[in-house]
Parts: structure tokens; sequence; C-alpha cells
């Protein structure tokens, strides 16, 4: 038996390589061609709804309203015409909600969206109408910080200064005198009478809360300023110009003392002030009178009462002048001053206060 073997030409080897080549790139791009043919199939099973959101009353477009699938997040905005497109929606029924801020909710229940179809939903959305009843709103103006204060100056048609509460707690001045000395073109002379724009004070007047007040000096027209304590004042206004609201008899200033108002809680207050001066405090020959022990607190414990005796009235006939006597010897005999060491200049200060209701 003969075998022989037949030599293979190189011709056979270089086709099949090509074939195996152009195999190997024809594949993905079958593969690719089926991929794009089943999602271009997908996407024209969607459906699309689109529309136009209006005001049923104007027939203004509603920019930025909403329409939603209801229980979904899918959904789409009115553009600045009104119209709004959801795409890609899966073939079925749905209900759909149109929102907007102030207006009602419009319902769309069983809607059907078919494949590759256009749903078209015009919308006219009503107002939201609720009824009220009447309202009342209060406000008042806080007139004790010192930026309330400069829109009062702001606003005033007079020419205004004035220091308030808020000023006067960081200045630690305990009564309306040593605040005031603050005040621009105000003096304060004896530490309770006040000068504006370098008048005395029979040029100036004071109020409290826009009402006149006596003074404690009947030969003075102001009111020593040293008896208001600052913790009960909201602020201190000093009007440099006149007019027709105001009182017409000063031509220096008109002082107003404006009252903090009645607390809305309890509060209680205690201060203390303590002074030094170099040739009057702790001096032991300090002049002095024989007063009483209660002087400090403001008033009298009766050392100086009016004897017993005379309290039915001083005789004037001759045939009582045993009587006068009595009368005579019954009050203190010590009349001249007398020396005793002086301690500090002290002020005290005690609020409280409350609402009942």
């Amino acid at each position: 038996m003969v075998s022989a073997k037949l030599p293979i030409p190189l011709s056979f080897f270089k086709k099949n390589h090509m074939k195996s080549k152009l195999i190997i790139i024809i594949r993905p791009l079958i593969l690719l061609s089926i991929l794009f043919l089943i999602t271009s199939y997908k996407a024209n099973s969607q459906g699309i709804l689109r529309g136009k959101i209006i005001d049923a009353e104007t027939g203004e477009e509603l920019i930025g309203a909403t329409m939603m699938i209801k229980g979904t997040a899918i959904g789409a905005a009115t553009d600045l015409d009104g119209n709004y497109t959801i795409s890609s929606i899966e073939p079925g029924t749905y209900t759909f909600l149109c929102q907007f801020i102030s207006y009602d909710t419009q319902v769309f229940d069983n809607v059907e969206i078919n494949d590759g179809k256009v749903t078209i939903i015009n919308v006219k959305l009503s107002t939201v109408s609720v009824g009220l009843d009447e309202v009342e709103i209060k406000a008042k103006m806080e007139n004790r910080t010192e930026a309330a204060l400069l829109t009062v100056q702001k606003k005033s048609a007079n020419v205004i200064d004035g220091i308030s509460a808020q000023q006067m707690s960081r200045s630690g001045d305990s009564e309306a005198a040593g605040a005031l000395r603050r005040v621009t073109g105000v003096n304060v002379e004896g530490g309770k009478y006040v000068y504006v724009r370098g008048l005395s004070d029979r040029y100036s007047k004071t109020t409290l809360n826009g009402a006149d007040i006596p003074g404690l000096d009947p030969n003075r027209n102001t009111v020593q300023m040293d008896i208001f304590p600052t913790n009960l004042i909201d602020n201190i206004i000093v009007y440099k110009t006149f007019s027709p609201d105001q009182p017409g008899d000063y031509t220096g200033g008109l002082i107003n003392i404006v009252t903090k108002d009645f607390p809305e809680e309890f509060t209680l207050q205690f201060g203390l002030r303590l002074g030094y001066n170099t040739q009057a405090s702790f001096n032991n020959n300090f002049i002095s009178y024989q007063g009483s022990p209660t002087d400090f607190l403001g008033y009298d414990n009766g050392f100086r009462n009016i004897p017993t005796a005379a309290q039915d009235g001083i005789p004037v006939y001759p045939s009582q002048r045993a009587k006068l006597t009595n009368i005579s010897s019954d009050f203190n005999k010590i009349m001249a001053p007398v020396k005793m060491p002086s301690a500090m200049n002290e002020s005290f200060q005690f609020s409280v206060g409350n609402q009942l209701s």
C-alpha cells in the first residue's frame, strides 16, 4: 500500500485565517445590533404624558406646577409656557396628581398610558379659598435699646437726643441725673438740676410719660432729677426744638422721662453705689448735724417730732407764760453743728414688681 503526502498550498492557510478573523469581527456587531433592536422596541413600548397647566380664572400659565404619578417620584414641572412632559412611562393605568402652591390639587384617576402613544391632559387649577375670621395683630415698639432710640430720633420731626435703659445699665448710673450727664448738650448742676443748651434750669421743663410733674423746690421751674432711679426708666428723651404737640412754657429744652411698663413676671432688684471724695470721705472733723439714725433711708424715726405739749398750739396770752416755757424746754437744745467722722457717699436701690391678674 502506497501512501503519499500531498503538499498543502500556502493559500489554503491564508484563506482560513481570514475567515476566522472575519468571524471575530462580525460576531460583536451582530450582538450589538440585537441589543439595539431590543432597546428600541422597549423604548417604543413606553408612553408619554404631556399637557399644559393654567390658572382657571385668569388663563395665565403656571410656571413650576407639577404633574406626578401618585405614590411615585415620577413626574415633571411646567416650563415658562406652562407646558410639561413626562416621558418613558410604562404602559398601564395610573393616577396623576397636579399640584401648585396656593392652588387646589387636582386628581386624575384611571389614566391609561399606551405603547408608543402620547396622552394629553390639560389642567386648569383654581386657587385655594379659605375663610378666615378677623385677625388682630398687636405689636409694641421696644424703646429701651440703643437701636430703638436711634430709630425714634431718625423719625422724629424735632431735634431730639436721649439715653436708653440699655445705655444706662452699661454706664452704671443709679439715677436720672447721672444718666443725663451723658446726653449731648445737657449739663447737671448740683447733681439734680438740668441745664439744656447752656440755659438755666428755669428755661427747662420736665415731664413724666408726657404729663407735667411738680418740682420739690418752689423756687425752681425744673424737677430734681436725682429722685428718679434708672432701674424704673425705659428711656429719657430731650427735645431741643419746639413743635405744636409739646408744651409752650420752655425755651431751653423739654425732658421727657419714660418709665418701664408693668413687668410680665416677678422682678426683684437691689443695688448699692459707693463714692469716694478725697476732701470729705473719712474726715474726722466733718461738720454735720445731730439727726435721726434712719436718715440714710430717707425718713425720720421721730427725732424731729414736735413735742407733745406743743401739739395743741403755741400759747399767745401772758397768763400762759409757764406753758410756753415748758414747750420751749421740750425742744432739742442742741442747735449748733457737730463734728463727726464722715463715711463714703452711699446710695441704695431696691425695687420689686409683679402683675396680678
